[in-house]
């Protein structure tokens, strides 16, 4: 069938090719829908009044279509681990992976070899020397329990991890000074919370304009969880900063007054935030169920901050009043932040945004919670140059049997969802990456429609979509790690790529991730689950696109491909300038260097000697007056 665009932010056609589809969301049958279930922070309560949602910025225009997906027989993820703890995060995805410039990669998973109690829970390290993994981890990198690793890297080759350590109730930085080698060094006192209940929690990212400024936001312990109020707000979001590689942390712990009591929010909820640094730029997003979903950007290395609400929350102020929005006092069904969220900032220093869609309601105003209805499909977007709570929602359900509905099994306990519990929205865990010529490739976890693990429990598979031009258009989703009896979950991507995007998840086949505390039958603990690792062919996210013809040149695919030896590269200058074209292999690392140079408008034909290269699959991309192409070279 023919696809089509459905929508482009900027005015005009849009270039990339998508799915045919009418601008609606698959539909989800109604009994499904609109079931709410207990979850431990919400309640079950009674009828919402589900025709007068809060929708005013939804529209078919702001809709993305449903996915046709291809699966690339490319990416070939390998198991570098396993964990008896599941659970990776309670919404937002963590900085747990690094690509570093020398194509090494650094990464950190919450680890455990228990299946229960997970009393030896903490950091599981691994690193890719650039031509294999590390062995898998057989015990943490700390030397008492902790959860939830946010690793960086610093300009100078340092390796940082910031946790929060469970039995002294504070957030520990563990660090050593050369990436993959070396004795860690522990420390529990540089970022001691402001409150009895320590932080946790923790995301960390590193910038600065010399790249050894590490920043950190994290969560003052809730009260529900044993904590203390801190400064009118329970659960409050602290930043903190060091500017000498991780040695010190001055004021750490700050809540901008943007955020703080006085500017209306009462706190928020765990690994609902996410940041990023590009230089002395420095972003985080935060949202969740009953919050406004915001930016907080310095351009200052983090000493000075601007706020952008993205998602205004309807009711202001809100604690645990009536969702009611049009003054009818029948409660509502809100659509809101599903708490996990990405940010990202590009070449040109704007932050891309994205998080899940979920719905909420709450007409009991006494007991303190709201309810939330997890079968809710809906991934936002949004970016700095649309404007103030102006985000685009895309409903990526892929109806895969092409019946008109989202088919799900049948829960085996009446009333519990028919899917894994994450507590997130059907279309979630988003994660991002983005490469030296301004392409931007999402991850995420969707629910897969027509699956069951035998237990009325459908799975999750990871997609992914892409785009050239800064997010005005978006290539049509494909479900790149296709599998219709595993759950694939906390897909973590590397923030830069080189060709392919490094990323691992975690892969089984139970649904959930066995931590919830709610029955055996709704939420098993099925024992380790694979943390899986593959590197994501942009050639692939970018397969749906027609090729652009830019205003510098056209190139043709080499010849003879496959070669063995020499192959030739032939190439259309269409004026004057800087020319690069560069090999590289499928981890993203640059293996040789065909043409650096400047060359004169017309016909050019590089030659390539390729008999040194080992045999395997290979790019070449080339690079000049701002346009940038790749081509797949095979090499036997």
């Amino acid at each position: 069938m023919k696809k089509s665009l459905l929508f482009c932010i900027a005015a005009g056609f849009g270039l990339y090719a998508m799915a045919q589809n009418n601008g609606n969301p698959t539909v989800i049958p109604g009994p499904v829908k609109n079931n709410t279930l207990p979850y431990s922070k919400n309640s079950i309560t009674g009828t919402a009044d589900i025709d007068l949602p809060f929708s005013s910025v939804y529209t078919p225009a702001n809709q993305k279509i449903n996915p046709t997906p291809v699966y690339p027989a490319a990416f070939t993820p390998v198991v570098i681990s396993t964990t008896g703890y599941q659970l990776q995060t309670n919404s937002s995805i963590r900085n747990g992976i690094v690509r570093n410039s020398d194509g090494t990669i650094s990464l950190g998973v919450t680890w455990s070899n228990q299946t229960t109690a997970w009393s030896d829970r903490g950091t599981g390290y691994l690193y890719h020397n650039g031509t294999a993994w590390s062995a898998a981890p057989t015990a943490r990198v700390e030397s008492s329990r902790t959860g939830w690793p946010s690793i960086a890297v610093t300009a100078s080759g340092k390796e940082h991890f910031v946790s929060h350590n469970t039995a002294s109730s504070t957030l520990q930085y563990t660090s050593r000074p050369v990436k993959g080698t070396g004795t860690w060094t522990e420390d529990l006192i540089l970022l001691t919370g402001p409150t009895a209940g320590g932080n946790w929690w923790p995301r960390l990212t590193a910038g600065g304009a010399n790249g050894n400024s590490l920043h950190l936001i994290s969560l003052t312990y809730p009260v529900a969880n044993g904590g203390t109020m801190y400064n009118g707000q329970d659960g409050a979001l602290t930043y903190s900063r060091s500017t000498d590689d991780g040695a010190t942390w001055p004021n750490a712990h700050v809540v901008p007054t943007q955020h703080d009591s006085a500017a209306g929010y009462s706190g928020f909820g765990g690994d609902g935030y996410s940041i990023d640094a590009r230089g002395d730029v420095v972003a985080y997003v935060v949202g969740d169920f009953t919050n406004d979903v915001f930016l907080m950007k310095s351009t200052d290395n983090g000493t000075t901050w601007n706020k952008t609400i993205i998602h205004d929350f309807p009711i202001p102020y809100f604690l645990d009043q009536l969702s009611d929005t049009n003054g009818d006092m029948i409660a509502d069904t809100l659509y809101v932040c599903d708490g996990s969220l990405e940010v990202l900032i590009d070449n040109n220093n704007m932050a891309h945004v994205w998080f899940g869609q979920m719905r909420i309601i709450n007409d009991d105003t006494t007991d303190g919670n709201v309810s939330y209805f997890p079968v809710t499909d809906g991934l936002y977007y949004w970016n700095e140059s649309m404007g103030a709570n102006n985000p685009q929602v895309w409903y990526l359900l892929e109806d895969i049997d092409q019946s008109g509905t989202f088919d799900l099994p049948t829960p085996a306990t009446s009333g519990y969802q028919p899917f894994g519990i994450y507590q997130v929205s059907m279309t979630s865990f988003p994660t991002a990456s983005i490469d030296a010529t301004g392409r931007i490739i999402l991850v995420y976890s969707a629910v897969i429609e027509n699956t069951d693990n035998g237990s009325g429990k459908a799975f999750r598979n990871l997609y992914a979509m892409g785009t050239l031009d800064g997010g005005a258009n978006w290539t049509t989703p494909i479900r790149f790690a296709s599998d219709d009896f595993v759950d694939q979950a906390f897909p973590d991507a590397a923030r830069n790529f080189v060709n392919c995007v490094p990323l691992y998840y975690t892969e089984d086949q139970t649904p959930g991730h066995g931590t919830t505390g709610q029955p055996a039958t709704e939420d098993p603990q099925s024992g380790p689950t694979d943390v899986k690792y593959g590197c994501l062919l942009a050639t692939d996210v970018f397969a749906s696109v027609n090729e652009i013809e830019n205003s510098m040149f056209t190139i043709g695919q080499n010849y003879p491909n496959p070669t063995n030896g020499t192959t030739e590269i032939g190439l259309n200058m269409k004026k004057a300038g800087k020319l690069s074209i560069d090999v590289y292999n499928t981890l993203g690392e640059k293996v040789a260097v065909i043409a650096n140079g400047n060359f004169q408008a017309g016909e050019h034909i590089f030659t390539f000697d390729a008999s040194a290269l080992p045999a395997g699959v290979y790019y070449y991309t080339v690079t000049a007056g701002g346009f940038s192409a790749t081509k797949k070279m095979i090499v036997q």
